[in-house]
Parts: C-alpha cells; sequence; structure tokens
C-alpha cells in the first residue's frame, strides 16, 4: 500500500501539493529498496 501525498511530502520537507504535481506530472522515480534515496527524472 502507498503513502499519502501528505505523508510523502512531510517525509521529504515538501508541500504536499508540490508532491502531488510531480506525481502527476510523473516526473518521479521510484524509491529503491525501502532506503530514502528519490530521484526525478530532468
Amino acid at each position: 500500500m502507498g503513502c499519502s501525498a501528505y505523508a510523502i511530502g512531510k517525509k521529504l520537507g515538501r508541500a504536499s501539493n508540490t508532491i502531488r504535481i510531480e506525481l502527476r506530472r510523473g516526473t518521479v522515480s521510484q524509491m529503491k529498496g525501502g532506503t530514502n534515496e528519490i530521484s526525478a527524472e530532468k
């Protein structure tokens, strides 16, 4: 089960709206093996 945009934003120190926008745009890569490594395509 996934996390909410609010939970992700809180963990990353970003606004939940920013997380929703990035997920909608499809510019976010998936996390690797449960670590905190998150990257966005440029």
